[in-house]
């Protein structure tokens, strides 16, 4: 069935979302997002309607399985959502993957890194107006688990809204603002720097916990690669 519908042009979500539909589909007023296992087969699909209602089939499944916009696969970026993958897709040109939530995150960066060495960034939710912020955490635990892995966390100007994720901070400050925040990410998952390191003043450094809390070392100076 899904081999005969039309490829995704305009939707009311993608409008609100400010991003197109790379891979979607329609049917009837429904914008229909196609699941795969990364590599493999199809396995399910989410339906939007006009309204942002999210729904899926029901017992297909989903464990493991996502959405892959396809471009520069030297990185990849993993998010929840679909408008947050295609927003990062959009600021970066590189491989965007939708993971769904972020209790599937770690079955799909587990996948994603059995198929590549390319580094992976997981572009987190940043739920911190709820009582646990199940976004970071998901994130952050994945990458602590497995090798090549980098967090990126959404920072907002203007919190009157409550925003969560990189496709709010796209829409409230703007493109340039997203790759402003994304690229030293980035940057630092390609040159191989583990999350807890980065660049100040021309020293790399280091941060360190204690019990009172955590602060940067320097460890040597910075050797930009040319």
């Amino acid at each position: 069935h899904l081999k005969s519908l039309p490829m995704a042009a305009q939707h009311p979500y993608l409008l609100e979302k400010q991003v197109s539909g790379n891979g979607l589909l329609m049917d009837g007023s429904a914008l229909i997002i196609p699941i795969h296992y990364y590599g493999g087969e199809f396995v399910n699909a989410q339906r939007i309607w006009p309204d942002g209602s999210k729904r899926f089939f029901k017992d297909c499944g989903k464990k493991g399985a996502c959405h892959v916009i396809q471009g520069d696969d030297t990185t990849i970026l993993i998010a929840e959502g679909y408008a947050t993958a295609a927003s990062c897709f959009d600021a970066t040109g590189y491989k965007s993957v939708m993971a769904i939530d972020c209790g599937n995150i770690y079955s799909v960066v587990e996948s994603v890194r059995s198929h590549t060495k390319a580094p992976i960034v997981i572009i987190a939710d940043n739920d911190k107006y709820k009582e646990k912020n199940a976004g970071v955490e998901a994130a952050e635990k994945v990458a602590n688990a497995i090798e090549g892995v980098s967090v990126f966390i959404p920072e907002f100007h203007d919190e009157t809204s409550q925003p969560t994720d990189a496709n709010d901070l796209m829409i409230l400050e703007g493109m340039d603002e997203l790759k402003r925040q994304l690229e030293p990410v980035i940057a630092h998952a390609r040159m191989g720097i583990p999350s807890n390191f980065s660049f100040s003043n021309g020293w790399l450094c280091q941060k360190r916990e204690s019990e009172k809390g955590s602060y940067n070392v320097k460890v040597s100076t910075a050797i930009y690669p040319v």
